[in-house]
């Protein structure tokens, strides 16, 4: 997703809105003012909520609030599945293939690969300067 289809609409939004109208119009009940947009198969709405004027001016402030939405942890669930499949059939005396069916709507390569065999983590030593896995 580029970001300019974003950005770009979204900094011309806000530079067309006045704090002082918005804050006003807030304070007597009014709605505030939100910009759809639509891309790369993504629907966001961005909502702009007045600074109050006393800390207007010191540095740039986004807040994201996400309403239904949160992290996602496929490799979790996807690892007690392998998990409780494998026990199903007790101690087999040869090698065994475990089909699982993988229903998350983001599940990657790299989340099978992870939940098969653990994550990965990097250390790095600066006073060797070298990576370490």
């Amino acid at each position: 997703m580029p970001r300019r289809e974003v950005i770009a609409p979204l900094r011309d939004w806000l530079a067309d809105l006045d704090a002082d109208v918005e804050e006003t119009r807030l304070a007597h009940g009014g709605d505030v003012s939100l910009l759809p947009l639509s891309f790369s198969g993504w629907d966001l709405e961005f909502a702009a909520w007045p600074i109050p004027g006393e800390h207007r001016g010191r540095g740039r402030i986004l807040t994201i609030v996400s309403e239904g939405g949160g992290s996602l942890n496929d490799v979790a669930p996807l690892r007690r599945k392998i998990r409780n499949k494998a026990q199903h059939y007790g101690q087999l005396e040869y090698p065994f293939v475990i089909a699982v069916l993988c229903g998350g709507t983001f599940v990657y390569d790299d989340d099978i690969g992870r939940a098969l065999l653990g994550t990965s983590a990097y250390h790095y030593d600066s006073a060797a300067d070298q990576v370490r896995g």
